[in-house]
């Protein structure tokens, strides 16, 4: 059987590569975010559009924000 040392690494590396894929999620949404705007700057999307597509992004990077804090 596992002895209680390898299961605890096992659990911090697990932790560590989730925490890792919250973090790569939350960099490629900022890129997202700032392609947005450069978009609505340009013109290239409308207001409605640009709203509910920042409402989506910023409402995933609050979430990410708050399982990076647990």
């Amino acid at each position: 059987m596992f002895g209680t040392g390898l299961l605890l690494s096992i659990a911090r590396e697990i932790d560590k590569a989730a925490r890792r894929q919250l973090e790569d999620d939350r960099d490629e949404l900022m890129r997202q975010l700032r392609q947005l705007h450069h978009a609505i700057e340009r013109g290239e999307i409308s207001e409605e559009a640009f709203e509910v597509r920042e409402e989506q992004l910023l409402d995933r990077l609050e979430q990410i924000r708050v399982q990076l804090q647990s």
